[in-house]
């Protein structure tokens, strides 16, 4: 993945902004400009939880973007084991529901 891949991720599904597309907004330009954000970092990020403006070093939106991925994969995994053991009870279920039902046709 190339980093204009990595930035669309970033914004679709953080809601990262660069600093340039923040510029454009007088209220946030001041704020850009007074506390000199941009010259060290590459995104700003809107943080819904603490309704906060946070600003974030590219390599860090790196390891958050591969943390997402590893929690995806995990999560699947999860779902994927979960229905494996759903089957195997299933199939135990039904071997010992088979297992009576032969005894009672022994029986008759």
């Amino acid at each position: 993945m190339n980093s204009l891949e990595m930035e669309e991720y970033l914004r679709r599904v953080y809601e990262f902004k660069t600093v340039g597309e923040f510029e454009k907004f007088d209220e946030l330009g001041q704020l850009i400009e007074e506390q000199q954000i941009g010259t060290d970092c590459d995104f700003i990020f809107i943080d819904k939880d603490d309704q906060e403006l946070k600003i974030i070093d590219f390599s860090l939106a790196n390891y958050i973007f591969f943390a997402d991925i590893l929690a995806e994969l995990a999560k699947e995994m999860q779902e994927q084991k979960e229905d494996i053991l759903k089957a195997r009870e299933s199939k135990i279920k039904l071997n010992l529901i088979d297992k009576k039902l032969l005894k009672l046709m022994n029986k008759n």
